[in-house]
């Protein structure tokens, strides 16, 4: 029993006091002296060896599993981050968004604080494609999901909405930051340069909507409508 449930240490020290046990009686009890001490001595040591070695493997086997289930959870997690971020910009992609809108909702209401939304597009995006071509496009696109990165907060959610579209959603934040959110970002993109094909591509720039939580509904879909 203690091979199964117990530690090797522990099943060592049990199988120790077994045998300290024995040599104890066969010395101190004389009416017991005749018994086969030495085979039972030997049966004790073998079968307590038994036992350990029994528990070493059970233990490592259960540490296999154990490592296997938590490479499988790692997987798990990895698969469902991967589910819910956009290929292309490694932001969270529409899907997320929809249920990320909901929880903050939720939360919003429940603590009484804002939501800022900004929603933007690349001008002239289909232009910008047909000129230089639809990788160029996707180098522009990889470029506004780094810019977005690096200029939201830990709690803010950055979105690629779809096509050229993307969503900023704010947690905490009124409609007057959302404001000057969207225009430091405008202003950020006129500065923004792409590198492709040993060239520059420059003069890009964008349109944004707002909208906050509660101001312009109470649902994610009509902060987001607003904003579109």
């Amino acid at each position: 029993l203690s091979s199964l449930l117990l530690p090797p240490g522990i099943t060592i020290g049990i199988a120790l006091l077994q045998w300290i046990g024995l040599f104890w009686i066969s010395n101190q009890i004389p009416t017991m002296s005749s018994a086969n001490w030495t085979s039972f001595l030997i049966y004790i040591l073998i079968s307590s060896v038994l036992s350990i070695l029994s528990n070493i493997l059970q233990q490592r086997d259960m540490e296999q599993i154990k490592i296997q289930r938590e490479r499988l959870k790692e997987r798990e997690v990895e698969l469902m981050e991967q589910s819910n971020r956009d290929h292309l910009t490694g932001l969270y992609n529409r899907r997320y968004l929809e249920g990320k809108l909901i929880r903050e909702v939720k939360q919003a209401d429940r603590h009484n604080y804002p939501i800022g939304i900004i929603m933007l597009d690349i001008d002239r995006f289909k232009g910008f494609n047909d000129k230089f071509g639809h990788a160029a496009g996707d180098a522009l696109l990889l470029e506004l999901g780094k810019l977005l990165r690096s200029h939201v907060r830990e709690y803010d959610t950055a979105c690629r909405y779809g096509g050229e579209e993307f969503v900023l959603v704010l947690p905490g934040t009124n409609l007057d930051v959302t404001k000057n959110r969207a225009e430091l970002l405008r202003k950020k993109v006129v500065d923004l340069r792409v590198e492709f094909k040993e060239s520059t591509l420059g003069a890009i720039s964008i349109s944004a909507g707002v909208s906050a939580y509660p101001k312009h509904g109470m649902t994610g879909d009509d902060i987001l409508i607003s904003a579109d």
